[in-house]
């Protein structure tokens, strides 16, 4: 009878009221609590590193940027973006426009999130896969070898398996881009401003 004792909400925290003990959720909802426990786990930090929050959150933080069609897996409205009336599903599967999804990552998630797609009707050849350095997103005075395995597990403990997949999904026309590592994300916006910059030749431009 877990189900009726149990109630899951696809929500994301962003504040708690402890005098009154609520926790206030990003669409302004208010779930009171008695006892309130929190398991953060392990969330990914690849956008956050680049100042950059998955298109879903909201609000967001100062000196946090959002880009459209920038998502995270830890999107709290991951599904509802990736949903098959969704606009961004829409194009994905435009066969005439033939837009590219990029997924980076090396954790089961991305295979997952891959399998996604394809059953929403986005062909794999439409479908980049970029897997980074296992180590890559490790602060280089952090010695973390020994928790790698927790904190950034591989897809899978059997390595054959790992590059049966992926033999797989390049069969299916999926490119693969291996040891690589996401350093900036440039919006058209910035593209703009980057292109003026070389331009004019303006420093204050190119530095900003």
């Amino acid at each position: 009878m877990l189900e009726s004792r149990i109630q899951v909400l696809d929500a994301r925290m962003t504040d708690i009221d402890r005098n009154d003990k609520n926790v206030i959720l990003d669409d302004g909802k208010v779930v009171p609590y008695d006892t309130l426990i929190l398991t953060m786990g392990i969330q990914e930090k690849t956008l956050d590193s680049l100042q950059f929050a998955s298109w879903g959150i909201n609000p967001v933080p100062d000196g946090i940027r959002r880009c459209r069609g920038v998502l995270s897996i830890d999107d709290p409205h991951l599904y509802q973006t990736l949903e098959q009336e969704s606009s961004l599903m829409q194009k994905l599967t435009d066969r005439r426009r033939g837009t590219k999804c990029v997924v980076y990552g090396r954790t089961l998630n991305v295979y997952a999130l891959i399998q996604g797609l394809l059953d929403r009707g986005v062909s794999a050849k439409n479908i980049i896969i970029a897997i980074p350095k296992r180590d890559c997103h490790c602060n280089e005075d952090q010695d973390l070898n020994d928790e790698l395995d927790y904190i950034y597990p591989d897809a899978f403990e059997d390595a054959d398996l790992e590059t049966k997949m992926q033999e797989m999904l390049e069969a299916k026309g999926a490119t693969i881009i291996k040891e690589c590592k996401l350093l900036e994300i440039i919006s058209d916006k910035d593209k703009f401003v980057d292109q003026q910059a070389n331009k004019n030749s303006s420093p204050s431009l190119l530095q900003d």
